[in-house]
C-alpha cells in the first residue's frame, strides 16, 4: 500500500521461524484480520514470545503440541492485557487472529484469538500416515 511518499506492507499471513546455523526452524505461522498497526503487534508479540521460549526451553527446535500450547497461553495473557488498556483508552476494537502450529509428528493445532485476545477456538489435528 503506498500513502503518499510512504509505503508499507500488511501481510495477512506472518510465518515465525528462528534461524539456527543458517537454517530457518519452523515455529509457528499467524494470520489476521484488524487494523494494519494491530495486527503488526501482534504478529510481533507472538514472534517475541515463541522465539523467547524456542531458545530458553524447545532447544532451538519446533515445538511439540503441548509446548506450542503453553506457548499460547502466554500469548493469550499478553493479548488480553494490552487489549483492555486500548479499550480504557477509548477504543474500539475488531480482531481475529489465528495461530497455528505443526509438531515434529505432524499433529497441527490452530488458535483463533478474538478482539478481547482470549483463545475463542481450539483445533487439533493429527497428519495421517503416508
Amino acid at each position: 500500500m503506498t500513502v503518499g511518499p510512504v509505503s508499507y506492507e500488511t501481510r495477512k499471513v506472518y510465518p515465525i521461524f528462528l534461524t539456527v546455523d543458517g537454517e530457518d526452524v519452523p515455529l509457528a505461522i499467524a494470520g489476521g484480520a484488524s487494523d494494519a498497526s494491530l495486527i503488526k503487534q501482534s504478529y510481533r508479540v507472538c514472534e517475541r514470545v515463541i522465539r523467547d521460549i524456542a531458545v530458553r526451553e524447545w532447544k532451538r527446535k519446533t515445538p511439540s503440541f503441548d509446548q506450542f500450547e503453553e506457548a499460547v497461553k502466554q500469548i493469550e495473557s499478553a493479548f488480553i492485557g494490552r487489549f483492555r488498556e486500548l479499550r480504557d483508552q477509548g477504543l474500539d476494537l475488531s480482531f481475529n487472529m489465528v495461530l497455528a502450529s505443526v509438531d515434529h509428528n505432524g499433529k497441527a493445532s490452530m488458535y483463533l484469538f478474538d478482539e478481547r485476545g482470549l483463545l475463542s477456538q481450539c483445533t487439533t489435528t493429527q497428519a495421517s500416515p503416508s
